[in-house]
């Protein structure tokens, strides 16, 4: 059954003309602001308690082990009546009913049971106490076995405070004051109580606390020096501070902070900023459409983001005869400070069992014998090696800052009665981030090093060389004499536009030396790329996972890029800033009275468009590297190479009735394509997500 949706709201606005009487009796009052003075005042309130839907859910089952396979049983996974060839590790192949699990040596389990399997070796006593934690299936079989049914409370607190003010008949004054306070929390997929151990799991997207605050001041003044002279200043800042703790980071939700260490895993529950479960992943193929053995369990760590943006704008217009001339600029400073627990693998780790045969997983592992039974379960049961393992420690937090400076004139001229004409020039400065402490370095490819951000750096503190050719010239005109009646009209533009292509991958706080440091490794596929010997042997968890070196280098230093698998990150230093030539054509007809015809072609051309890329040797970002970097794993580039063409054929017809009644007809033929879907993309934020299939052709 899902649960009840109860949405509340209030609020309410008032507002007018200030007026501040003076208190006592008679006498005038103390300001009288009619005609000249107002306020407006809003208040908005949410109380929202609401189901948790989406991704599967109306409500969400969830996967746990069942009776028999917490003490090893994995009788239920046999799929009677059905045949497999199964890839053996040590060569050639075995062939046996899905389903079946086998000892080190490629043989069939008797029973499927792994108490009948000697040569396998005891349990990991981590790994017992963790699936014993599951509740129990409510649901029969195995698979999606346990019905949940997830809620969602938010609470919204926001107002605006906004002041008018006619200082003189030619001068006027504004202010606006805002603020929204928001707190939202979503239910653990296994509610506190639930665990037949007293072990309650944190598990469920989202599940946890988030907080947002957010608060802005904006004020503007515009001055009228003569009716065809006017002058607009505006000033604004913003602060925005979002925080982000998942079921059992500090204690949130009612789980124990300290579960991973209470479940027997060691090194990791070491402060609050890796409290709560390790990030787990059991891959697997229990049944058709299932891809998991048990619902992945814990977090990266906590979140916290801080940023802050300043904003000056300042624009003159002078009108002169058939020409309307403004002019301006803009300054922008962005500020921000985050530390985020899961970049650079995760503060508690993040690993990933799987199997040969089935799941996600499955690339990391080389077939059935010492490394896979032929279950993700039964492997994590038995302390083997994961398929994939990751940890990190984010560092800071950071404090970044950057620059948006620019400046224009335009000019619109009514050359003559049936023609205007448009034209401009802009000119933009995008600085690339400072880290207030210098806590930011990029790989160096030529020397295989590691440069610190600092003055006497390449590049200086930005670690870059600021683009300062972005003239970006417009021109535009509507013509309508072609017919005497000026029943045609035709328009054209071109401009070209330069903006900043974001990415989501890590910045250069990431990489060594800032303080921050990671490790990642296939320990079955790939056991030369794990700098740890505890990763290549039985039970880590149980001996303890390891933490990565953390190193802090001085400003302007370099030092050799280590070749542990930890993180490397390259930003061409070369910095070109994105632009778009964009461009159209329109020919509107009135051929009829109310009634329109439009055809138009439209057109862009991007450029310098931001590309990710794997320049090291191995396939850790999902694809061969194109070996730029020798010895390195996996170092993702940012360059700017990319490119983008969009064509497109548009037409629109319109008949206009009285009352305000239209009816419009429009078709449109358009082509689009890239070389790069930028550093933000559907599947996540990497090289191995962004980046081309193939980075060596």
């Amino acid at each position: 059954k899902a649960p009840f949706r109860v949405e509340n709201q209030l609020g309410g606005t008032i507002g007018g003309p200030l007026h501040l009487p003076r208190f006592g009796e008679g006498g005038p009052v103390f300001y009288d602001g009619r005609n000249r003075s107002f306020f407006f005042f809003s208040l908005n309130g949410q109380r929202n308690t609401t189901p948790i839907f989406g991704g599967g859910e109306n409500p969400s089952n969830v996967p746990v082990p069942t009776a028999r396979m917490r003490v090893g049983d994995f009788g239920e996974l046999i799929r009677p009546g059905t045949s497999r060839v199964y890839q053996l590790a040590g060569g050639g192949t075995v062939t046996a009913p899905i389903g079946t699990i086998f000892a080190p040596n490629g043989t069939p389990i008797p029973g499927n049971d792994l108490r009948n399997c000697p040569s396998c070796g005891p349990f990991s006593q981590f790994a017992l106490n963790y699936i014993n934690a599951f509740p129990l299936p409510n649901l029969p079989g195995i698979g999606r076995n346990y019905a949940t049914n997830r809620k969602e409370h938010a609470n919204v607190d926001s107002y605006d405070i906004r002041f008018d003010h006619r200082i003189t008949d030619n001068n006027s004054f504004f202010a606006r004051y805002s603020k929204s306070d928001s707190a939202r929390s979503r239910d653990n997929f296994f509610l506190p109580g639930t665990s037949p151990t007293g072990n309650d799991l944190p598990a469920g997207p989202s599940a946890g606390d988030e907080f947002g605050d957010a608060k802005g001041f904006t004020m503007g003044d515009t001055h009228t020096f003569s009716p065809t002279v006017i002058n607009d200043a505006r000033f604004g800042v913003t602060r925005v501070e979002i925080g982000i703790f998942n079921t059992g980071v500090n204690g949130t939700g009612g789980f124990a902070p300290d579960i991973s260490a209470r479940l027997g895993a060691r090194n990791i529950n070491l402060g609050p900023n890796s409290s709560g479960i390790v990030l787990m992943g059991i891959v697997d193929e229990l049944a058709p459409g299932s891809d998991r053995a048990v619902e992945f369990t814990g977090d990266g760590g906590p979140f916290y983001f801080l940023s802050n943006n300043w904003n000056f704008v300042d624009s003159l217009t002078v009108v002169r005869g058939a020409h309307t001339f403004k002019g301006g600029g803009d300054l922008r400073i962005r500020q921000n400070s985050n530390y985020d627990g899961g970049r650079n693998g995760g503060t508690k780790g993040n690993t990933q069992y799987g199997t040969t045969g089935s799941g996600f997983v499955s690339g990391n592992y080389n077939g059935i014998g010492p490394h896979d039974t032929g279950s993700s379960l039964a492997n994590f049961l038995l302390g083997y090696r994961p398929g994939f393992i990751t940890r990190g420690d984010p560092g800071g937090p950071y404090f970044l800052s950057n620059k948006e400076i620019a400046f224009f004139v335009q000019d619109d001229w009514k050359a003559r009665s049936d023609l205007t004409l448009n034209l401009g020039l802009r000119y933009d400065i995008f600085t690339a981030p400072t880290e207030r402490f210098d806590r930011q370095s990029n790989f160096e490819v030529a020397t295989r090093t590691i440069v610190m951000a600092g003055d006497s750096a390449p590049g200086g503190r930005d670690l870059a060389h600021t683009d300062k050719n972005n003239f970006g010239p417009r021109v535009g005109f509507a013509w309508a004499g072609l017919r005497s009646d000026n029943r045609v009209v035709i328009r054209g533009g071109y401009g070209i536009m330069y903006s900043t292509d974001i990415s989501a991958a890590q910045p250069l706080t990431a990489n060594p030396g800032t303080g921050s440091a990671s490790y990642s490794c296939n320990p079955i596929t790939n056991a030369g790329g794990c700098a740890f010997p505890v990763l290549l042997g039985r039970n880590p968890f149980d001996v303890g996972l390891p933490i990565p070196a953390v190193t802090v280098a001085g400003p302007g230093t370099r030092f050799a890029a280590p070749t542990t698998g930890g993180l490397i990150l390259f930003n061409d230093p070369d910095r070109r800033d994105a632009y778009y030539h964009q461009y159209n054509l329109t020919a509107q007809y009135e051929f009829r009275d109310n009634w329109l015809a439009e055809v138009a072609y439209v057109g862009s051309a991007g450029r310098n468009l931001l590309t990710l890329t794997n320049i090291g040797t191995g396939n850790d970002e999902g694809g061969p590297g194109s070996r730029e970097v020798i010895g390195n794993n996996a170092v993702t580039a940012t360059r700017y190479t990319g490119s983008s063409n969009y064509n497109a054929f548009q037409s629109k017809l319109e008949r206009r009735f009285n009352r305000g009644l239209s009816i419009l007809s429009t078709y449109t033929w358009a082509h689009a394509i890239d070389t790069s879907p930028g550093g933000i993309c559907s599947n996540g934020a990497s090289a191995r997500d962004c980046g081309p299939d193939d980075p060596t052709r």
